[in-house]
């Protein structure tokens, strides 16, 4: 059902001048609430790094390199409670998303949970059926804004995660594995001798 949806929307977009929202070009409300992902991507630089994410419902891990890890859990009130792990330096900081936007920091869950960023400007958002179909699930969606480069993203609704991102026609994401487990325990780096720091206390002027 969800393959000719699709292809439904693919064969109306010429003739729709209406843009594809954000939720509908990327649903996640099929994706399983447990999942596991292993990634290769391409930064600004030109580098390689390998990026891992754990997702269990409201708890998630992420993980770039082995060498730094972000925790997000959740207080008793809802709030988005943020653990940062420097393996390099053995330090776990701690910190509130209301206090990373207070020093300029808009991380979201979404993007965290599911990788792709929204635009901070205006954008447009288009099925684009020139990419080369890839095995699988996922549906191409093409990434306007109105300041810097398009870019090319293979969506899949059915793990709430892209596929492969492309910009300039190069690779700079790709899944190499899915699974949906959760292979390691969320609480494995708190079994370390961490040295703690609690960036709230800095950042928040009404902090004790």
């Amino acid at each position: 059902m969800r393959r000719l949806r699709w292809l439904a929307l693919i064969a109306i977009a010429p003739a729709c001048a209406a843009p594809l929202s954000w939720q509908t070009a990327f649903p996640i409300e099929q994706a399983p609430s447990q999942v596991y992902f292993q990634a290769r991507y391409v930064n600004a630089q030109g580098q390689s790094h390998r990026l891992q994410i754990w997702r269990d419902g409201a708890r998630l891990r992420r993980r770039t390199d082995d060498a730094l890890d972000i925790e997000v859990t959740h207080d008793a009130a809802g709030a988005a409670q943020y653990r940062v792990f420097d393996y390099r330096r053995g330090i776990v900081t701690q910190v509130a998303r209301s206090n990373l936007y207070r020093i300029g920091v808009f991380s979201d869950g979404f993007s965290l949970a599911h990788v792709l960023a929204r635009p901070r400007g205006a954008f447009q958002l288009a099925v684009d059926s020139g990419q080369t179909p890839l095995p699988g699930d996922c549906n191409w969606i093409r990434i306007s804004p109105t300041e810097g480069a398009p870019s090319q993203v293979c969506w899949s609704a059915q793990w709430g995660v892209p596929m492969e991102i492309r910009q300039s026609g190069q690779t700079v994401f790709q899944i190499e594995q899915l699974a949906r487990n959760v292979p390691e325990s969320f609480l494995q780096a708190a079994r370390r001798n961490w040295i703690t720091v609690d960036a709230n206390q800095d950042i928040d002027p009404t902090a004790d």
